[in-house]
């Protein structure tokens, strides 16, 4: 029968001791600095899509045609939330 054993779960590689030590030792950022960054990455994409609304109206067919849209699809897009990429 092959019934594990607890110990059995206790014996790691070397490589694998290795990458558990460098994973605990490893510093991570606060959790305040990932908020902060990810609401600094919203506001960017909030921004980028400020602009491309007020600017779609000025994009001749070609350049729509070039990023495979259409005007209204091109519409759609501009109007997501800036949340969803």
């Amino acid at each position: 029968m092959n019934a594990i054993r607890p110990a059995d779960n206790l014996i790691v590689s070397p490589a694998e001791l290795q990458a558990r030590l460098y994973a605990a030792r490893r510093p991570r950022p606060a959790i305040a600095a990932r908020l902060v960054a990810t609401l600094e990455l919203w506001w960017l994409r909030y921004r980028e899509r400020k602009a491309m609304r007020r600017d779609l109206p000025t994009f001749p067919p070609e350049v729509l045609e070039d990023f495979g849209l259409t005007r209204a699809e091109a519409e759609k897009q501009a109007k997501l939330p800036f949340w969803k990429a």
